[in-house]
């Protein structure tokens, strides 16, 4: 089982494809872009892996979001977007029973490594002193990262290709930057 980590899929998002992320997205429409997510996720997730969504999952209806995410390998758990957070209880009763669970943030460790998840980037969270990384989306590639944080949205891939960001990719790109210190440790 591997681990891996998206945020900002912003499902059925017409401005994201053709407006906000046009060099990011890809797909003549929605429903290319869907297609291409799919297989880039499918590529490289199995079936078993874990998969942190940490955010903004879709603008679209329920019922047709819950058969887009249905048809994407792996157990899924939800770190909630501010778009997210903004569904209705019905949308919420179509959605949420996909995921393993929900979480307006979460504390995970991986491979012995302790890991701050939430949707927004954070200047400071829990245990930044001892290695502990945050990863985050909302900003979609552009912001300049800070000490062990990190931006896995699916707009901060470089080349983009709109695939979910592995443990192992990310550890290798964290190795390189500095532990920040905390209240002048």
């Amino acid at each position: 089982m591997r681990t891996f980590f998206t945020a900002d899929r912003h499902l059925f998002h017409n401005s994201v494809l053709k407006k906000h992320c046009k060099t990011t997205r890809y797909g003549e429409d929605v429903d290319e872009m869907h297609e291409l997510m799919i297989e880039a996720h499918n590529r490289v997730v199995d079936p078993g892996d874990i998969v942190y969504d940490i955010g903004d999952v879709s603008f679209g209806s329920p019922t047709k979001t819950l058969e887009l995410l249905k048809r994407m390998n792996g157990v899924h758990v939800l770190i909630l977007g501010n778009h997210d957070n903004t569904l209705n209880d019905m949308a919420k009763s179509i959605i949420f029973p996909f995921y393993e669970s929900v979480h307006p943030e979460l504390e995970i460790r991986v491979n012995g490594q302790d890991i701050h998840l939430h949707h927004m980037p954070q200047r400071m969270w829990n245990k930044m002193q001892y290695g502990t990384w945050h990863l985050y989306g909302h900003v979609h590639g552009d912001t300049e990262e800070w000490g062990k944080s990190m931006d896995v949205g699916i707009d901060a891939r470089d080349p983009a290709d709109m695939a979910p960001w592995s443990f192992e990719e990310v550890k290798a790109i964290m190795d390189a930057r500095p532990i920040l210190k905390h209240h002048g440790d």
